[in-house]
């Protein structure tokens, strides 16, 4: 791809940037809480990406790591005092090191596909069970955070902090899923992905790109889990532990587009638009009228499935974003 191009991707990310940095001087806090929700989404989304979409070990745990950073990160803010904006870090190395371990029982006992699926989501229940029973961060009470202006200590009392912090952290997240796909290091990745007895025949170390793309989708996804203990000010099993992110991600991860950098983001924006709009259809009629209300998020989900397997970001891309590609070449968006 040409100097050229890709400058012009990074000016448009950068014009995109600066539009959504707008936001809050104008949006209700109704709509900022909706927009950082979605960004939230989509940073989780393309934490999950890395290690699923390009890596192709497929989690369901997604949640298990997530709350993980975001345990630890509230637990040594009340317990010793420790700064979330250190916290997050914290939280997410510790949620790496799980990913990691996990990856690599995995390339050692050949776990691949369904059996990994298996493993992701068992993981995370069981952090789930553990920490539901140790008293030091409240069990199944959780833990609450104070209210308070503290940027220090990452509270705040109003919502616009919280959007630019979610907003830089996409940001980052992106550019590290972008780093990824563009260098040799996507490479083997799509190699591992596509036919991994083959790509280890032609010398790539399956092992250690496997543990490299688990670490950094986990340790991403702990720094995730931090910030949203911090936006809600609390931390509780059946809710830090909710399975319905590890659902959303995989369903934004697919909506948009799997391995590719923009897929997820666009997939988490896209279905926060559709719930919204669910949210908006008459439903004070009848419970039935309810009822087809919740089921346009699944009926606009499945045709995405059947004329847009690749996402809605594999619909045409201008000709400029794409560049010139050889015929057959694979695209990345």
């Amino acid at each position: 791809m040409s100097g050229a191009v890709v400058g012009r991707r990074w000016l448009a990310a950068g014009a995109v940037l600066a539009l959504a940095s707008l936001l809050p001087l104008v949006a209700s806090d109704y709509l900022l809480t909706i927009a950082t929700l979605a960004l939230y989404l989509g940073f989780q989304a393309t934490a999950w990406n890395i290690g699923s979409g390009y890596a192709g070990l497929l989690s369901f745990g997604h949640h298990g790591f997530a709350g993980v950073g975001a345990y630890l990160s509230v637990f040594l803010l009340m317990s010793y005092g420790v700064s979330p904006w250190l916290g997050m870090f914290l939280g997410g190395g510790l949620s790496a090191l799980l990913g990691v371990s996990l990856a690599w029982i995995s390339t050692r006992y050949r776990m691949r596909e369904v059996y990994f699926v298996l493993a992701t989501f068992a993981l995370a229940t069981v952090l789930r069970g553990i920490v539901n029973n140790l008293p030091f961060v409240g069990s199944s009470e959780g833990l609450l955070l104070p209210v308070r202006n503290d940027p220090w200590h990452f509270l705040f009392v109003t919502r616009p902090p919280y959007y630019y912090v979610i907003l830089v952290l996409t940001a980052c997240a992106l550019y590290i899923s972008w780093w990824i796909s563009s260098g040799a290091l996507g490479l083997r990745l799509a190699a591992m992905r596509e036919d991994l007895e083959a790509a280890e025949a032609m010398g790539i170390d399956s092992s250690r790109i496997s543990i490299l793309a688990m670490g950094t989708s986990t340790f991403v996804a702990g720094v995730g889990g931090a910030f949203y203990a911090q936006y809600i000010y609390f931390v509780r099993p059946d809710v830090i532990f909710d399975m319905a992110l590890a659902i959303n991600v995989l369903v934004a991860g697919i909506f948009g587009g799997l391995a590719t950098v923009f897929g997820p983001l666009v997939g988490a924006l896209a279905l926060t638009v559709i719930q919204e709009l669910s949210h908006l259809m008459p439903i004070s009629a009848s419970q039935r009228l309810a009822a087809v209300s919740r089921m346009m998020y699944g009926v606009v989900f499945v045709m995405i499935i059947l004329f847009l397997p690749k996402g809605i970001i594999s619909l045409r891309r201008p000709r400029w974003w794409r560049g010139r590609q050889r015929p057959g070449a694979p695209g990345r968006a």
